[in-house]
């Protein structure tokens, strides 16, 4: 059973009867309640669009002057302020969106603040300073989820129901939600609700009958049957949807509880399913409710017979699904361990195709639901093959271009191979973190940080740079602190430049991007290709981040061609951006920094250590060994299962790093020329 969820659950029912008479009242006397909001809007939504609902559910007009939110967000109405018998008013957070233009007369904003996205408690009191509404809304269970950034509204189902109990509020079926309107879920009622559920056994095998149990808060006598939809699915297709009946067990806990027995499934299955109630007095209810993002439960049998040296990843396909008619495709993803043989589930993430190479994949998982802490990982093509690529060698310079930024002290994203398994097919496929608030949890670092990503295609540019951005988190911020770093960087004396240096970046971290950007060929990366996150205060510093690692080791864009192995950047690149066959504008942070030379000594010291050290020709020979030999033994593995020899893969595998093994060769004799070792120093390369 879940029982943090049914603990949550019993929570705040004792909630409720705390409030519950204390509310009534004042609504009551009122005639007012808190009936809509929406606080989190989605990627694809103004981050702008939010609002309050009043609604009056009363057969008199409600006088609102004077009435004032002081929780939440802060707002007074105005004298002559009337609420109408059964209307509605708005509040909102930006009253000149085009979306209000046709629901001026009912809106009185804007508020003060911003409703948390993470939640809080919204309270509206009458003049005399009472209570007349509050909840404290929450983004996590038993609140809906799918108000929490997935594009819907909170919708309350019942005027009359308590604000405060989480179960009286449903995710709006309307994208965007109903402002002003009747509310998408006022034929609802708060109960029944899933309290809880299980499977048995928890990680079935294709021997295995599968037993379903559900808790349900409703009333044994409102509750007139239970029937269990289900669909299979597998990496290519699914199942129609059949249909069990649920047999009542014993009750606890004051639910009615019911079980059903589902049959074995082949391995590789992914089972879904949801429960259709029938009610009654009204009917069915399905549940979970359809404006979830995922308005079912699962489970994945898998008997562990897929010989592999790597995780293994399923992605399921991009089919509508029955048990939701209303919401068409709903992916998700599967992923076993090496640690374990245990498979983790994550239905309901999206997978999002790549702008780039159609066969990458962006995959977003449900919040709550994280993957390894992360929100967002990028799932690389095996060899790609789209003209802005690196090629068909991108996933191995990638795995292997990150690390050496971490060598340094540099903050890089995890870039881990995987048997991905897509459409049925087997392939060896990279998975690399989003730059994102989780990511910086991830590192230990503050989730407010201000991210922005420079790239040639980003939609913003930056004032007296040739340079393109586009800011990540705090969009409704705006970019000044951005723009103020790089004016700074661009002007002054070089005391002044130095002072700015000192006090705005993490000088070791930003010199350490520079050695491993140098040490890799990375060309592409100092103007273009990074992101650049601003940690709050009290650290208050800026810091580099390293991105699209794919046009490094030699690999440059169409000349010299491709078969031409690029070791030549000079160790001034940073400072001019110039080579004599890749050229580019200088890097907006790695210029100032090494226009001071003491900086730039420190720069070509590291570079000598680590020329020496981590980046010498046996440390790096040592990991491509290693990555080539596991992949090479995977790739058995995986065509003694499959059936399915892939030579050119092999082929590939080889010929990358041998490739790269070349240019280490070639980048060492260009470089160690140019950096003589002071005799002080001669112990370090013993």
């Amino acid at each position: 059973m879940i029982s943090l969820q049914r603990f949550l659950s019993l929570l705040n029912l004792c909630l409720v009867l705390i409030v519950i008479g204390a509310a009534q009242n004042a609504r009551a006397s009122s005639g007012v309640v808190i009936n809509e909001i929406f606080y989190n809007a989605s990627d694809d939504q103004s981050i702008n669009y939010e609002f309050i609902e009043l609604y009056n559910p009363s057969d008199d007009a409600v006088d609102l002057s004077g009435f004032a939110f002081t929780d939440g967000v802060i707002f007074q109405f105005p004298d002559g302020a009337l609420l109408p018998p059964k209307g509605f008013r708005l509040v909102v957070s930006d009253s000149s969106l085009g979306e209000w233009n046709r629901r001026q007369g009912i809106i009185f904003g804007v508020y003060s603040g911003r409703l948390d996205n993470t939640g809080e408690r919204i309270r509206l009191r009458s003049p005399d300073g009472s209570i007349v509404d509050e909840l404290d809304y929450d983004d996590s269970l038993p609140w809906p989820r799918g108000a929490d950034g997935y594009g819907s509204s909170l919708e309350k189902v019942q005027p009359y129901e308590p604000s405060n109990d989480p179960y009286a509020w449903r995710s709006s079926l309307t994208p965007g939600g109903t402002p002003g309107m009747i509310n998408s879920t006022a034929a609802d009622s708060s109960r029944p609700v899933v309290m809880s559920w299980s499977i048995s056994p928890p990680h079935p095998r294709s021997t295995d009958e599968v037993r379903i149990e559900v808790a349900l808060d409703g009333g044994e006598e409102a509750i007139l049957a239970v029937d269990l939809r289900y669909e299979v699915w597998s990496t290519v297709s699914k199942s129609s949807m059949k249909t069990l009946s649920m047999d009542p067990v014993a009750s606890s806990d004051g639910f009615v509880h019911y079980k059903a027995v589902l049959p074995a499934q082949s391995s590789q299955s992914l089972v879904r399913f949801n429960w259709r109630i029938g009610l009654a007095d009204r009917g069915n209810v399905i549940l979970p409710h359809d404006a979830e993002p995922r308005p079912f439960e699962s489970y994945f049998v898998y008997d562990n017979e897929i010989p592999t040296l790597l995780p293994i990843l399923w992605m399921f396909p991009d089919k509508a699904t029955s048990l939701s008619p209303s919401q068409g495709a709903i992916r998700g993803v599967a992923v076993k361990p090496l640690e374990s043989d245990a498979v983790e589930l994550y239905d309901g993430a999206r997978i999002i195709h790549s702008l780039v190479d159609k066969t990458g994949r962006k995959i977003k998982f449900l919040k709550g639901e994280e993957f390894r802490g992360d929100r967002t990982i990028n799932i690389s093509p095996e060899c790609p093959t789209h003209p802005n690529s690196g090629g068909a060698d991108t996933n191995h310079k990638e795995h292997l271009a990150f690390p050496i930024f971490r060598d340094q002290g540099v903050l890089a994203p995890r870039c881990d191979w995987y048997r991905v398994i897509e459409s049925g097919v087997h392939g060896q496929r990279t998975a690399t973190q989003q730059v994102n608030e989780k990511f910086l949890e991830i590192n230990q670092l503050d989730p407010d940080a201000d991210i922005y990503k420079i790239a040639y295609n980003e939609p913003n540019s930056i004032p007296g740079y040739s340079i393109h951005y586009s800011k990540q988190t705090n969009l409704e911020e705006g970019p000044d602190d951005l723009f103020e770093l790089f004016a700074l960087l661009k002007s002054g004396s070089e005391d002044e430049l130095k002072a700015t240096i000192q006090r705005y970046l993490e000088l070791d971290k930003v010199i350490g991007y520079s050695v491993a950007g140098v040490l890799i060929g990375n060309w592409d990366g100092f103007f273009n290709n990074m992101f650049l996150i601003h940690l709050p205060y009290p650290v208050d510093l800026w810091q580099c981040v390293p991105w699209d690692l794919d046009k490094t080791f030699g690999y440059t864009d169409g000349f010299p061609p491709h078969s031409t192995t690029f070791a030549e950047m000079p160790l001034e690149f940073p400072l001019n951006g110039k080579a004599r066959l890749a050229s580019r504008q200088p890097g907006p942070i790695s210029r100032p920094v090494h226009q001071i030379a003491e900086y730039n000594e420190e720069y070509l010291q590291r570079v000598r250590e680590a020329l020496w050290g981590v980046f010498s020709l046996e440390e790096m020979d040592r990991r491509i060994k290693e990555i080539e030999a596991l992949l090479l033994e995977d790739l058995q593995l995986e065509a003694d299962y499959t059936g399915v020899y892939r030579t050119r893969r092999k082929n590939q595998i080889e010929s990358t790093y041998d490739t790269i093994r070349t240019f280490l060769q070639l980048r060492h004799d260009y470089l160690r020329p140019l950096l003589f070792t002071p005799v002080e120093n001669w112990s370090l390369y013993d």
